[in-house]
């Protein structure tokens, strides 16, 4: 049962059939066209057979050129872009047309006047809508490649963003913090156990704020305030020069900010070995101010702070950065 519904799935997405699949369909309008020929002109019993095949095969050329026009323009135009009542109603008024156009044509040929009133509406009507129905069956095909196509798009993005937040997962782990910070307790652990302790407590805190509370778009002011309180007191540990840092409070602490957002800035600093780093940070009514002194550095306008930019523009927060020779100052607005 499955290989049938997998070789009769491949028949129809696949290019190698492309060819088959419009003649399979050509000859399957072929019967329709001949047998509504057959049934018109046999009821009037006026016309020769030779009439009733040419009308036949006209009508069946005509189906074809409704089947295209579906699939070149219709289907593209308005099926595949989800504008489905525009694809209703313009198929099915080309369609109508053509019927009511037929039923002139018929007359004209079997010599038989013929006026339009009601009833003769209504069965246009219902013949539209088989045709409809018919013609409509020939965009499968292209429902079914777009829609595999979807997914396929789908999963690709998926993976990407699998990939994404593994990176982003490892990124958020320096490995070198953690083994200066654990050979550091391990040194601890006799001498000083309070200490040894202190410090496994800070690296649990900071651990456990960048596995969960780095997931949301924003979090507390006071839970990254002591974030990277600890996270700062642990690059002393792993520091390869004497640098001193210090993190300083001042008003209420009250607000929300991008996780991590003022541990990238410090990152960036620290990164360029100054001698002394110390951060401040002020709520001051709607705005958060981080304000950063330097020592032992000449030129911080060369940091690269784009990272810290583009993610607060795509978060939709506006903001203020300010670089002078030793002071940087970011202002959450």
């Amino acid at each position: 049962m499955n290989e049938h519904k997998n070789t009769l799935f491949y028949f129809l997405t696949s290019s190698r059939f492309h060819i088959w699949r419009h003649l399979i369909f050509m000859l399957v309008l072929l019967p329709i066209a001949l047998s509504q020929s057959f049934f018109t002109f046999g009821s009037i019993g006026m016309a020769s057979v030779s009439t009733i095949y040419i009308f036949g095969i006209g009508f069946w050329g005509v189906l074809v050129a409704l089947v295209y026009v579906n699939l070149s323009y219709l289907t593209p135009q308005f099926l595949l872009r989800y504008r489905y009542l525009r694809y209703c109603v313009s198929l099915f008024a080309m369609i109508f047309a053509v019927v009511s156009i037929k039923y002139f044509v018929e007359s004209w040929t079997a010599n038989t006047p013929r006026h339009a009133n009601l009833i003769t509406i209504l069965d246009w009507l219902s013949n539209s809508t088989l045709y409809v129905i018919c013609i409509s069956s020939s965009s499968i095909t292209a429902l079914i490649r777009t829609w595999l196509k979807d997914n396929q798009h789908i999963r690709e993005l998926e993976n990407k963003r699998i990939k994404k937040d593994i990176e982003e997962f490892k990124s958020r782990i320096d490995p070198q913090l953690l083994y200066a910070t654990l050979s550091d307790t391990a040194a601890k652990v006799t001498a000083d156990p309070e200490a040894a302790s202190d410090t496994l407590f800070r690296l649990s805190e900071v651990l456990r704020y960048q596995l969960y509370d780095c997931n949301r778009d924003k979090g507390l002011l006071e839970s990254e305030i002591a974030f990277v309180k600890n996270y700062i007191k642990l690059q002393q540990l792993s520091a390869d020069k004497v640098c001193h840092y210090s993190i300083a409070v001042k008003g209420k602490v009250i607000g929300f900010v991008p996780p991590a957002l003022f541990k990238s800035l410090a990152e960036i600093i620290i990164a360029q070995h100054p001698t002394a780093f110390e951060m401040s940070l002020r709520a001051d009514g709607q705005s958060i101010v981080c304000s950063c002194k330097l020592s032992g550095i000449t030129d911080p306008s060369v940091y690269d702070f784009s990272p810290i930019e583009q993610r607060l523009r795509l978060l939709g927060i506006s903001y203020q950065l300010s670089i002078l020779p030793y002071h940087i100052t970011l202002k959450l607005c």
